[in-house]
């Protein structure tokens, strides 16, 4: 299973996937999202399974929610 070769993003739970940002200078990571659908939380937007480059600045964070999970109010 890919998950478990990923060392730089993470699950909280089975709602949420944090990737953060680790490196100087970095604006952009590629993030590998599991099944389901998945809303970036800075943004609303929906992804899929499969790799996805997501761009950040350094006051912002990677994280996604599992589509209708109740979690997701925390982060509007």
């Amino acid at each position: 299973m890919i998950c478990y070769a990923l060392d730089s993003q993470y699950f909280f739970g089975n709602d949420i996937i944090f990737a953060p940002i680790v490196n100087k200078a970095q604006t952009e990571k590629e993030i590998y999202i599991s099944d389901g659908e998945w809303i970036l939380t800075k943004d609303g937007k929906i992804y899929t399974k499969g790799y996805h480059t997501i761009k950040a600045e350094i006051h912002e964070f990677i994280a996604f929610v599992r589509k209708g999970a109740d979690i997701y109010k925390c982060f509007q």
